[in-house]
């Protein structure tokens, strides 16, 4: 994430949020390694995510009209 252009107030809220990242458990949460900082961008090591995110998913359905089954829902959030 490039830091370079954004206000105090949202570096301090990325900051929180890679905080966030990091205590946030779960067996549906992508696990996170590391953060580090170099220059004005902060990288965030996380757990590889083979199906891709659930807002790719998610973008997925809408392209092709598709909504999710119960059991669909169930697997992603339980």
């Amino acid at each position: 994430m490039n830091l370079t252009y954004l206000s105090e107030k949202d570096k301090k809220s990325a900051e929180c949020e890679v905080e966030f990242l990091r205590v946030i458990t779960g067996p549906t949460i992508i696990k996170f390694f590391e953060s580090f900082k170099e220059n004005q961008e902060i990288y965030i090591v996380m757990e590889y995510a083979e199906g891709g995110s659930l807002a790719q998913l998610i973008q997925k359905h809408a392209m092709t009209g598709k909504n999710f089954t119960e059991d669909e829902i169930l697997m992603y959030t339980a």
